[in-house]
């Protein structure tokens, strides 16, 4: 698969299936897709940066540190970032994948996530769903050519996750 080619419509099918007006009750959500766009045009460390920042504000409060029920809809999308996107587009995905369980919360009247029929504590649904990523974790920590700053971002994640393992 050429992933230049691929990976756009991929991610375009993937943002395309999720109902963001379902998600905008829990904040400004009709921006993460274009911030999530932004995620293929990172070519340096300043420009993933800012991807990151754009997308942590689009899904929350990144000032504060904390996430609203939109991340759920949004790191499937991140999933198919880090599992077929470009070196720096891999890199961005996983720094915010990475800043969701290690430094981010769920905004305080949002820790309880009402989701089909059942509240569960969105912090929970989060790292499951992360976790869901491991095996990319895994592969992409195999390969040789991953950029330095993927390393710290994989082996913390994979420390947290192996324990589900």
């Amino acid at each position: 698969m050429d992933n230049k080619v691929a990976i756009p419509e991929i991610v375009q099918n993937a943002i395309s299936s999720v109902d963001w007006e379902h998600w905008e009750q829990y904040g400004q959500c009709r921006s993460i897709p274009n911030e999530i766009w932004k995620i293929f045009k990172v070519h340096d460390d300043p420009s993933s940066a800012q991807a990151v920042i754009d997308v942590e504000y689009a899904t929350g409060n990144a000032e504060a540190g904390t996430y609203y029920p939109s991340v759920i809809a949004t790191i499937p999308i991140l999933s198919l970032i880090v599992q077929h996107g470009g070196d720096w587009a891999r890199c961005t995905a996983l720094e915010i994948l990475h800043d969701w369980i290690f430094m981010f919360s769920p905004e305080h009247k949002y820790r309880e996530h009402i989701g089909t029929n059942e509240r569960s504590d969105l912090k929970i649904v989060v790292r499951d769903e992360i976790s869901k990523i491991f095996p990319e974790f895994e592969k992409i920590a195999q390969r040789g050519d991953i950029m330095d700053n993927e390393i710290t971002f994989l082996r913390d994640l994979l420390e947290e996750f192996s324990e589900d393992r």
